[in-house]
């Protein structure tokens, strides 16, 4: 249920309270105040009524047409004349019921008023007992009338009440309809911030919400950061800082696939002798640091090209490779050029580098590429010294 309706019920429910508590104390008020004054006017009727028939012949026209009279011309309800002994001497009565009020109402604020009593003397002796009840009708419709028009003034006002109060909770709630973006922002990786509102409670949770949306962004940053770390680590070759022997196969067999026809690639191979021999004379620390000055010069030769990489096969071999460079035989001999200028006089006089050198073309695939750069490999090998060899 949203907000709204369950103002306009809390709104119902208490005007509704209000409507009954003012409902019942004014029409409990309004009720004693005019059955007081109906009894009044019982006592001053009954007194009035008895003091002119005592002063009239007793016969019994004249006093019923006095009675008559009297009660035609005023709101009673009942008139009745005893006589000392009880007895009736003559009675009006007006059963009429008040117009447009609902039973139960009537049933609910019986107007039990005594009536009013008064003695009729026939000179010295007393000639009988007069007992007067004005009309309660009007009473009654002038109550039910009361009623109705505060019902209707307590309507008109739940109406307006609730219009407004949902005008005004439309704009103290609108922070909460930020919140609601700014979390599902969040959920889409868009990290806004909302402005703080003037309600304190609001207030306190757009804060939280902004310190929240601040503490994920720096999460998933730092999250972003570590599998980024991560992915270079699982990509790059730990020493060499070259791509791994996968990653860079991957690059090899994706240039292969976006080359056009009649163009052409070369693929270098360098491979240092006897590496585990190498390891014992010049000491680990010592062989990593000659193996990321190589790695760095083979990084250098593809960087300019077109769509190069360079890699690290295995512990003794590295591999460059550019779409761009259409001599492969030259591209591996300046590689070693650069490789031993690189190195100059710290260069130990036990390596021994073997280059290997090979075209690729559209239609080749990476295992016939390696296969050509393995035979040239094998070649080179076979020299003494540093050596080139070349597989068209």
């Amino acid at each position: 249920m949203t907000l709204r309706k369950q103002l306009w019920i809390a709104v119902a429910i208490i005007m509704l309270l209000a409507l009954l508590v003012s409902v019942v104390a004014s029409t409990v008020s309004a009720r004693n105040y005019l059955a007081q004054q109906i009894l009044t006017k019982n006592i001053d009727n009954a007194a009035s009524l008895a003091l002119s028939l005592s002063q009239m012949p007793k016969d019994d026209t004249t006093v019923e047409l006095q009675i008559a009279s009297q009660f035609d011309t005023g709101h009673y309800r009942h008139i009745r004349l005893e006589d000392p002994a009880g007895d009736l001497i003559l009675e009006r009565r007006n059963p009429e019921t008040p117009q447009g009020v609902p039973d139960w109402f009537i049933d609910t604020l019986n107007f039990d008023v005594r009536p009013g009593v008064a003695q009729v003397s026939d000179g010295w002796s007393s000639f009988g007992t007069l007992m007067v009840e004005s009309q309660t009708n009007y009473a009654y419709e002038e109550l039910w009338a009361g009623t109705l028009r505060l019902t209707a003034i307590f309507t008109a006002g739940l109406l307006i009440i609730g219009l407004l109060g949902s005008f005004l909770l439309g704009r103290l709630i609108q922070p909460l309809g930020h919140v609601v973006e700014q979390a599902e922002a969040v959920g889409a990786r868009r990290f806004i911030t909302t402005p703080e509102p003037r309600t304190w409670e609001f207030r306190a949770l757009v804060r939280a919400m902004n310190r929240l949306t601040e503490h994920v962004r720096g999460m998933l940053a730092e999250e972003s950061r570590r599998l980024e770390r991560l992915k270079t680590r699982l990509q790059h070759d730990d020493v060499t800082g070259l791509l791994a022997r996968e990653p860079f196969l991957a690059r090899l067999q994706a240039s292969l696939d976006n080359r056009h026809a009649g163009s052409s690639g070369s693929l270098v191979v360098l491979r240092i002798h006897d590496l585990a021999t190498l390891n014992q004379i010049v000491g680990h620390q010592h062989l990593d640091g000659l193996l990321a000055r190589i790695a760095k010069v083979l990084d250098q030769a593809v960087a300019d090209t077109e769509y190069g990489a360079a890699g690290r096969l295995n512990g003794s071999d590295m591999a460059a490779f550019g779409d761009s460079i259409a001599d492969s035989h030259r591209f591996a001999q300046s590689l070693l050029s650069g490789v031993r200028d690189a190195l100059g006089n710290e260069a130990p006089e036990a390596l021994t580098l073997h280059v290997a050198a090979t075209l690729y073309h559209p239609e080749d695939t990476t295992g016939k590429v390696l296969t050509r750069a393995d035979l040239a490999l094998a070649r080179a090998e076979l020299e003494p010294g540093d050596a080139v060899a070349h597989e068209p």
